[in-house]
């Protein structure tokens, strides 16, 4: 992993961003923008639920829905209707939540995975000691995220340091005897774990719900890339030629991540240093796109202040 110049990374996804995003569309191609949610719409803040999502974001996204063969999806750790409630600022668009097996369509129709009874009896088992965990800690600020299909977040960053770890650690420990089979983990920071079963994630959501085409340009936003990161997979498949065409990731930092190696099977083909800068390309492109005169996007390379 490397650092890079915040202002560098910024001028030049700005340039990157707007070229591919704005020269695919006006050549009549298929888009797609999948966007994960927090840490890259949305700022990290102590509490999960107190997250705001960034007003540039919600703007330019909500001013993209207008854009003819052009589709937009969130792509989310979070359970479906939690994650339209933090996106009522952005208009309605396709939510794939639960790391990826369940979708909720902008028109309210909602389709989930249908896991097998094996699959069903090692989630309940599961979830019996994430709740048994819930139950002895939540006095001590743990805050956890539990869905039906197995998906948890666990959360200590309102505990006391040192029992915040012992939690984790016992999060850790009660997994063992799944991980392998049945559940992985993602940690995504000091204070947190995500934890959801094996062999799903934001790649299986993006193949099994939003299935762009081979030859479709597609645009991921994420920011979490890593050895465990949990937009990995998602990117790794994306970057992939022999998936997908034109697939492009497009990372933004947060203060938690660092910029992965330009050579790795998941590197970012451009990246922002804030919500805040993906925002304001997010509202140029929209405003290049809703244009009567279609964008010269070569010209607006030269006119692009460095």
């Amino acid at each position: 992993m490397v650092d890079m110049p915040f202002s560098t990374v910024t001028n030049g996804a700005q340039d990157k961003f707007f070229e591919t995003l704005v020269g695919a569309v006006n050549e009549h191609k298929k888009v797609y923008i999948i966007t994960d949610l927090d840490g890259t719409l949305f700022p990290f803040a102590p509490n999960p639920d107190d997250v705001q999502l960034d007003p540039k974001c919600g703007q330019g996204l909500k001013a993209l829905q207008a854009v003819e063969n052009l589709e937009i999806t969130a792509l989310t750790g979070r359970f479906i209707l939690r994650a339209k409630e933090m996106l009522s600022d952005a208009g309605d668009i396709d939510i794939v939540g639960s790391h990826g097996v369940e979708l909720l369509k902008k028109d309210g129709q909602i389709e989930r995975y249908a896991f097998s009874p094996e699959q069903e009896t090692q989630v309940q088992g599961f979830k019996n000691g994430i709740r048994d965990l819930e139950s002895r800690f939540k006095q001590y600020g743990l805050v956890v995220e539990l869905d039906k299909h197995g998906s948890a977040g666990v959360n200590v960053a309102s505990m006391d340091p040192d029992l915040g770890k012992t939690v984790l650690e016992e999060a850790k420990t009660l997994l063992q005897g799944y991980e392998s089979e049945s559940f992985k983990i993602a940690q995504e920071g000091p204070n947190e774990i995500e934890i959801r079963p094996h062999g799903f994630g934001k790649d299986f959501g993006i193949t099994n719900f939003i299935k762009p085409e081979k030859d479709a340009t597609i645009f991921f936003l994420c920011d979490s890339l890593g050895p465990h990161g949990t937009d990995t997979a998602a990117a790794i498949i994306l970057n992939d030629k022999s998936q997908f065409d034109n697939g492009h990731v497009i990372m933004v930092m947060n203060g938690r991540n660092k910029v992965p190696e330009s050579g790795s099977s998941y590197a970012p083909f451009a990246v922002f240093d804030s919500q805040a800068h993906l925002g304001e390309a997010l509202v140029k492109i929209s405003k290049a796109l809703h244009s009567p005169v279609s964008v010269d996007v070569s010209q607006e390379q030269k006119r692009a202040p460095r």
